[in-house]
């Protein structure tokens, strides 16, 4: 078989489960490593990158991507990605919340990769309200 075809094995496996037929283990676990070995060549041949959506929204688990290879690549997995590694990147470059918010970076975004607005010097010499 093909690796379309493996993946499309594998598919109508966990669609049958989930609507509740009984399928012996050895054959989903038989479908799902071929899965597992066939995802990343399927994708590239129908050169895609929603791919981790398309087989999460099909119900194939995290994990089993995760073997398989496939990346999240959708904007979500993104800017989880720019949370967690940004701000020591940005700090070193010089670039400041405004400059982000500029080329449209939102706000909620950066502020939970730890980046805030530089105060006003107006306001520095108010005290603090805690």
């Amino acid at each position: 078989m093909n690796p379309r075809q493996q993946v499309d094995v594998y598919l109508k496996l966990l669609d049958h489960r989930d609507s509740g037929a009984s399928i012996p283990e050895e054959i989903f676990v038989f479908a799902e490593d071929n899965f597992v070995m066939n995802a990343q060549t399927y994708l590239k041949s129908i050169d895609t990158r929603y791919g981790y959506q398309a087989f999460a929204e099909m119900g194939v688990s995290e994990e089993v991507l995760e073997r398989a290879g496939v990346k999240d690549q959708s904007l979500k997995s993104l800017e989880k990605d720019f949370i967690a590694y940004a701000k020591p990147y940005l700090d070193s470059q010089g670039l400041t919340y405004a400059d982000l918010i500029h080329v449209g970076v939102p706000a909620d975004v950066l502020f939970r990769a730890g980046l805030r607005p530089k105060t006003s010097a107006l306001f520095e010499d108010l005290p603090s309200t805690d």
